[in-house]
C-alpha cells in the first residue's frame, strides 16, 4: 500500500487536500477535505470524478472508508 498526499488548487489557491492509497486492486480515498469558501462550487465532485478515471484507466476500483 502506498499513501499519497495531494492539494487541491483553484485558480492557483490551495484549497484542500485529499489522502489516498493504493493497494492491489484498488484506490482508496482516505481523507477529503475543501475549505468552506469553495464548498458546493462541484470541486469535490470534480476531483472524485478524476479519481474514479484515473483508477478506471487502469482497472480498478474507487474506495472509500
Amino acid at each position: 500500500e502506498s499513501a499519497q498526499v495531494q492539494v487541491v488548487t483553484l485558480n492557483g489557491t490551495d484549497v484542500g487536500w485529499l489522502q489516498t492509497a493504493r493497494t492491489e486492486d484498488s484506490l482508496f480515498l482516505a481523507q477529503l477535505h475543501l475549505e468552506a469558501p469553495v464548498h458546493r462550487q462541484g470541486i469535490g465532485t470534480e476531483v472524485m470524478r478524476r479519481l474514479i478515471r484515473e483508477a478506471g484507466s487502469i482497472g480498478q476500483a474507487v474506495t472509500l472508508g
